[in-house]
């Protein structure tokens, strides 16, 4: 009985003439030379902790309940503007990153922040909607 290791002549040469064939890459619907969002990751855990931290905190006077509540907003404004920024950077769909980006702000900050910028040619990239001429300028 042969040791179970050992190959013999016959499949050495078989080995020798056999042919692997490594499929072709298929092209990615990504831009692998772009540089993910790192610090718009940052600025939305940062945000996400800030805004959690003060429910441990409260405060019941009103001027700084209002206070707290103007700045929330401009920062939310702020926020939506910068998302649909980096969107449009990652050519995805800046109308729906901007609402996602106004109802959770934190949120959206730390998903765009990881994600690829999408080809150009790709099937996935930013389909124009219908009246919105921004995109036919190019």
């Amino acid at each position: 009985m042969p040791h179970p290791m050992r190959i013999d002549n016959k499949t050495m040469e078989n080995l020798d003439t056999a042919r692997i064939t490594i499929p072709q890459q298929q092209s990615s619907k990504y831009d692998y030379s772009y540089e993910k969002e790192t610090y718009a990751t940052v600025f939305g855990i940062i945000l996400f902790l800030a805004v959690g931290s003060l429910a441990f905190f409260p405060d019941d006077s009103y001027d700084t309940r209002n206070f707290v509540g103007f700045v929330l907003f401009i920062t939310r404004i702020f926020v939506t503007i910068k998302v649909v920024k980096i969107a449009s950077r990652q050519n995805r769909n800046k109308t729906g990153w901007g609402v996602l980006a106004f109802l959770l702000p934190a949120v959206a900050l730390i998903i765009i922040g990881q994600l690829r910028k999408l080809r150009k040619d790709s099937p996935c990239a930013d389909i124009p909607l219908q009246g919105d001429s921004s995109l036919h300028s190019e």
